[in-house]
């Protein structure tokens, strides 16, 4: 129901009550006065509450439609994640293009970001003092194990998770 149907529809039944209950004397015409502020009363709250819902449903629209949006990505995104690769490089490589996507993507799902960004730093990826290509067996099996979570993280995106 449209707002303007509502206003019309509120103000044809003060009409029509108005013409109903019309008589000469003064107590008719305070009940007239009474009653027309009534109806317009919860005219005006039953509009303002209609585009307070509407606003609402609005967000809560942009909100899907973004999470749709990340979950699009997530999928495209997929498609260029190895399912599984021993080399260091492109494991190191999987866990920043996620971390990437989602540090674009922060706003709507922190918690993701934080997971990843915890887990990157966690094998020395967003260290400066570092060396970028350090690390014997154990550092490459991390830098493995964090790509693989990194990976299932973006298939739980696809997946609308």
């Amino acid at each position: 129901m449209t707002t303007e149907l509502l206003i019309g529809t509120g103000s044809a039944c003060a009409s029509l009550g108005s013409i109903l209950l019309s008589k000469p004397n003064w107590k008719s015409k305070i009940i007239h006065v009474v009653y027309t502020a009534f109806i317009c009363g919860l005219i005006f709250f039953m509009t303002s509450e209609m585009t307070e819902v509407s606003k609402e449903l609005d967000e809560a629209n942009d909100k899907i439609a973004r999470l749709e949006s990340i979950q699009r990505q997530a999928k495209s995104i997929l498609g260029t994640i190895p399912t599984y690769a021993s080399d260091p490089g492109t494991n190191r490589g999987t866990v920043l293009k996620v971390l990437a996507f989602l540090e674009k993507h922060k706003d709507e799902i922190p918690d993701t970001y934080v997971t990843v960004q915890n887990l990157a730093e966690g094998v020395g990826l967003t260290e400066r003092s570092k060396g970028y290509f350090e690390g014997g067996k154990e550092h490459n099996e991390s830098l493995g194990q964090a790509a693989k979570a990194a990976r299932e993280i973006v298939e739980g995106l696809a997946a609308g998770g």
